[in-house]
């Protein structure tokens, strides 16, 4: 898969979902955590908004984190 057809699955995974966490991205698309990162800095230098929380890295495409972590 080239990286403009990732970057469209990713961003089509993360609107599927509230909450999504960085290695689930790379284990369903077979990618290391280092490319998810540079793949979602990506989608949000075009204009893509993501907000990332903790060390395990929880992405949403909105709202805020709550006390145990999860972006409502």
């Amino acid at each position: 898969m080239n990286r403009i057809d990732r970057l469209t699955a990713i961003l089509i995974h993360l609107q599927s979902k509230k909450v999504v966490k960085a290695q689930e991205i790379a284990d369903r698309f077979g990618i290391s955590l280092r490319t998810v990162y540079r793949d979602i800095r990506a989608l949000e230098e075009a204009g893509r908004s993501y907000r990332g929380r903790g060390r395990d890295r929880i992405f949403s495409a909105g709202g805020l984190p709550s006390a145990a972590g999860h972006v409502q």
